[in-house]
C-alpha cells in the first residue's frame, strides 16, 4: 500500500494545478461550513452575555392610582414575582448641529438596587441619586467636550439644562445611530418627576411565565382586572418578545444571509472537489487496472486514495477554518453593532472546535469518498477498457458531416464521448 501511496503522490508532481484546485475547494467548504458554526456559537454567546444580563422585564405597566394596596394585591397573584418602578419621559434634546432631536430618559428609584432592565455605568461611581447619564453609542450626537444638553420636555417652551454626569450602556436599546434618538437615564426619580402625568407610575413586572407571549397577555389581562377591583386604571401595557431583543428581526435577516452565504460557501466547495476527484481519479482507471493486474487489491487502492484525500481535505481545513472564524467574528460584531451589544471577547470552548473541525473533514470526506469508491471497484477487464473513449454515435456523425477541420472534430468528439469522466 506503500508503493501505491507513493505513486498518487508522484503524480500530483505532474498536475500542481489540480493539487492546488483540489485544496481550494476544500478550503471553501471548510470557510463555509466553519462561518455558520462559528457564528452561531459567538452571537448565541454575544447574546447571553449582554442582553439576557440586563435581566429584561417581562412586561411594564402604566398604572393610574397605583398604591400600597395595589401593590400587595398584585403581588398576591401566583404569576407575580416582582414589581419595580422605572419611570420613563420622552422630549427632545439640542445635539451639536443645533437641532432639536428625541430623547427617551428613563428614571430608576434607587441604581443599588435595580433589577430588571438593568443598566450598566461606566464609571460605577456614578451610581448615586441625581445622576444624569447618556447611553454611550448616543453621545455621538453631542460635541466631544461638551458636559451639559438642553432640553424640552412635553408642554413646554423652552428648554432646561440638565449636567451630563457620565455613560451608561443598555444592552436592551437599539443603537441610537439606528434609531435616530438619545437614550439617556437619571439615577433617582426627583429629576423627572415635574413632567411625569399625575397619578401615574409605570412598573416593572417579573413573572413565572417569561417565556411564554401568550400566558403573559393573558396575565396582563388579568392584573388588569386586579387593579380596577382594587380602585386603579391601566394606561399602557408594554409586553416585549420573550428573550427578543428589540430588532431582533433586523439581526434575524443578517443571519440569514450569513448562513445562506456559508451554505453556498460550503456546498461550492463540496461541488468542486467531488469534480476536481472525478477528473483526478477517471483517467487512472487504467493504471488501476494495471495495479490490481499486478496484485493490489480494492481496499489497498481505497485506503490509499482515502489517505490522499485527508491529506488534500487537511490542508484545505487548516486554510478555511481560520477563514471561517475571522468571518464569523466580523458577522458577530455585525449582530452586536445592531443589537447594540459588546462583543465578547475570549476563545470558544474546545469542543465547539472539535465539532467545526469533525464537520469540516467529515462532509467533504463523505462527498469526495463516493467516486474513489467507484473507481477502486472497478474490475481489471473494465479498468483497461477505460483507455479508449467512445463518442455518441450520433453526434460522431453530425460533426463528421460539418465542414470543419480534423482538429476541431476531435475536440467536439471529446466533449461528448460516452464515459463517466464526461459527465
Amino acid at each position: 500500500m506503500r508503493v501505491i501511496l507513493q505513486k498518487l503522490l508522484s503524480d500530483f508532481r505532474f498536475a500542481k494545478g489540480k493539487l492546488v484546485l483540489l485544496i481550494i475547494a476544500t478550503a471553501l467548504s471548510a470557510w463555509g461550513i466553519s462561518g455558520v458554526v462559528y457564528s452561531y456559537y459567538l452571537t448565541e454567546r454575544d447574546f447571553e452575555e449582554n442582553f439576557e444580563q440586563t435581566f429584561p422585564a417581562d412586561m411594564a405597566l402604566v398604572i393610574k392610582g397605583y398604591s400600597d394596596e395595589v401593590e400587595k394585591a398584585l403581588l398576591a397573584l401566583p404569576e407575580v414575582l416582582d414589581i419595580e418602578r422605572r419611570e420613563r419621559v420622552y422630549a427632545r434634546v439640542k445635539d451639536e448641529r443645533g437641532n432639536f432631536i428625541p430623547i427617551l430618559i428613563f428614571g430608576v428609584e434607587d441604581p443599588e438596587l435595580m433589577r430588571y432592565d438593568q443598566v450598566k455605568f461606566n464609571d460605577p461611581t456614578q451610581m448615586v441619586p441625581d445622576r444624569f447619564l447618556i447611553e454611550q453609542n448616543a453621545f455621538f450626537f453631542f460635541a466631544v467636550e461638551q458636559d451639559e444638553v438642553e432640553i424640552i420636555f412635553k408642554n413646554q417652551k423652552e428648554p432646561v439644562t440638565w449636567k451630563v454626569d457620565g455613560l451608561a450602556h443598555d444592552a436592551r436599546q437599539a443603537p441610537a445611530r439606528m434609531e435616530r434618538m438619545v437614550y439617556a437615564y437619571t439615577t433617582s426619580l426627583a429629576p423627572l418627576l415635574p413632567y411625569l402625568p399625575a397619578q401615574e407610575q409605570r412598573m416593572l413586572i417579573k413573572t413565572s411565565v417569561s417565556a411564554d407571549k401568550g400566558a403573559l397577555i393573558a396575565l396582563s389581562d388579568k392584573l388588569t382586572d386586579v387593579l380596577n377591583a382594587n380602585g386603579a386604571e391601566v394606561k399602557g401595557v408594554s409586553i416585549p418578545e420573550p428573550g427578543e431583543h428589540i430588532h431582533q428581526g433586523i439581526v434575524d435577516g443578517i443571519a440569514f444571509l450569513q448562513q445562506a452565504s456559508g451554505l453556498i460557501l460550503g456546498v461550492m466547495g463540496i461541488v468542486l472537489l467531488s469534480l476536481i476527484l472525478l477528473t483526478w481519479v477517471y483517467p487512472q482507471l487504467s493504471e488501476i487496472g494495471v495495479m490490481k493486474a499486478i496484485g493490489a487489491s480494492r481496499q489497498q487502492l481505497l485506503l490509499s486514495f482515502v489517505m490522499v484525500l485527508l491529506i488534500i481535505i487537511g490542508l484545505g481545513v487548516l486554510i478555511g477554518i481560520p477563514l471561517g472564524y475571522i468571518t464569523a467574528s466580523l458577522y458577530s460584531g455585525a449582530v452586536a453593532f445592531f443589537q447594540n451589544f459588546e462583543p465578547v471577547r475570549g476563545l470558544l470552548p474546545w469542543p465547539v472546535h472539535v465539532l467545526v473541525t469533525l464537520l469540516c473533514v467529515l462532509i467533504p470526506l463523505l462527498f469526495g469518498f463516493v467516486p474513489l469508491l467507484k473507481s477502486s471497484r472497478v474490475t481489471v477487464n473494465e479498468a483497461l477498457n477505460k483507455v479508449f473513449y467512445v463518442p455518441r454515435q450520433g453526434i460522431f456523425r453530425f460533426f463528421q458531416g460539418l465542414a470543419i477541420g480534423a482538429q476541431s472534430r476531435y475536440s467536439l468528439h471529446n466533449l461528448f464521448r460516452q464515459s463517466q469522466r464526461s459527465m
